[in-house]
């Protein structure tokens, strides 16, 4: 996969670049989206919605992730009833910080998820995490690979955060410039603004490059904004 979002990246031209901030929100641009799953969200939705006004869209987004929630929890949490009923266009659900391996077929919890979201008239996809920050290879391909078989067997979309997150230290020969890494599993500012290029890319199919920085320096932006788009490109 790194190879793919290696060509993607070598061959952007101009078009794969936005042109700043727009002075106008186009209400019939708008994202509609539900997350669910855990700390790993944390701060999101902010940059998120920043990042779409930015690009001229609209939002209608709502989050439920407390800490340390296995997506088990969710099933009888009050707020995320309450949130799938509202029928978001798109619901993107993520399990614990140890991956989505713990699914397995039946896969009764995915299942039951789907079906609620289902019938508020809202599509599951996948919010693909990353792996711990000990970078052993095996386990990172474990929890992304794993994500991805779940997705294709639901017949489901995925944002490919973990496959941005996982190139950004294989680019960097995993000595980076700055860390996305807070802890073993949370991310840094860094990190979080990752997590938000890479879900503009997929929600959009907008480059995120050259669009907010989001308090991050002009380097360290333009880095990550360039994975994200090669990420999305790379799968699409």
């Amino acid at each position: 996969m790194e190879q793919l979002i290696a060509e993607e990246i070598n061959s952007f031209t101009e078009a794969d670049r936005a042109s700043g901030c727009t002075d106008q929100v186009n209400t019939e641009k708008n994202v509609s989206l539900l997350l669910i799953g855990n700390s790993l969200m944390n701060d999101v939705q902010t940059l998120l919605e920043e990042l779409l006004t930015c690009g001229g869209y609209s939002s209608n987004i709502a989050t439920s992730n407390p800490g340390g929630y296995r997506l088990k929890q969710h099933l009888t949490n009050e707020r995320t009833t309450e949130l799938i009923a509202r029928g978001y266009d798109l619901t993107l659900v993520q399990a614990h910080s140890n991956g989505i391996k713990d699914h397995r077929k039946p896969y009764n919890v995915l299942s039951e998820l789907q079906r609620r979201i289902e019938a508020s008239g809202s599509t599951i996809g996948f919010y693909q995490t990353w792996a711990f920050q000990n970078r052993d290879p095996a386990k990172i391909e474990n929890i992304l690979t794993r994500y991805e078989f779940v997705a294709d067997e639901f017949e489901a979309p995925i944002v490919h955060i973990g496959r941005a997150w996982d190139y950004f230290y294989i680019s960097n020969n995993e000595s980076p410039p700055f860390e996305l890494f807070l802890d073993y599993a949370h991310a840094t500012k860094q990190g979080k603004r990752m997590i938000a290029y890479t879900l503009y890319a997929y929600l959009t199919g907008s480059s995120p490059i050259n669009l907010s920085n989001l308090s991050l320096s002009a380097e360290e932006a333009t880095q990550l904004q360039t994975i994200a788009w090669g990420t999305y490109k790379a799968n699409s």
